[in-house]
């Protein structure tokens, strides 16, 4: 009886993780689909973006996203996706050793950020690393 119980017990998080994954697969498949019809989808684009970084860890991908986002004209895209992808895009940068890409990226985030203070997880991420400038770097610290 006992272990009936510790079996049903298990099976629920593994029902859930399973649900989880097959959510996502068909929000890809949906994303991908819309872009296909729209091109310069901007919520298709930073879903699609978010996706590779966190979930498939696929950078090249997420960075081309990214770019594809940042490179519409900024009346085309609500502001929220923009910033994000920099951000985004700032640290996939990092990861690959692109510092100089990656300090454009955050000083585009940081300058194109209406109300940072509101966001204080993005504007902590981006002093951090600011702070860090290694010796690679020509550009003085901002404060």
């Amino acid at each position: 009886m006992a272990i009936i119980i510790v079996l049903s017990m298990l099976a629920v998080p593994v029902t859930r993780y399973v649900n989880s994954v097959q959510r996502t697969a068909l929000q890809k498949s949906e994303y991908e689909q819309r872009l296909r019809e729209q091109p310069d989808d901007a919520k298709s684009l930073h879903w699609l973006g978010v996706h590779h970084f966190s979930r498939t860890g696929d950078l090249r991908q997420a960075e081309e996203y990214f770019r594809k986002l940042v490179e519409l004209e900024h009346n085309q895209i609500p502001p929220l996706y923009r910033q994000r992808s920099l951000l985004y895009l700032a640290m996939i940068y990092q990861r690959e050793g692109r510092h100089e890409k990656a300090e454009e990226m955050y000083m585009l985030f940081v300058d194109t950020h209406p109300d940072l203070d509101n966001d204080l997880v993005l504007l902590n991420y981006s002093r951090q690393y600011m702070k860090q400038k290694p010796a690679w770097s020509n550009t003085p610290n901002k404060p």
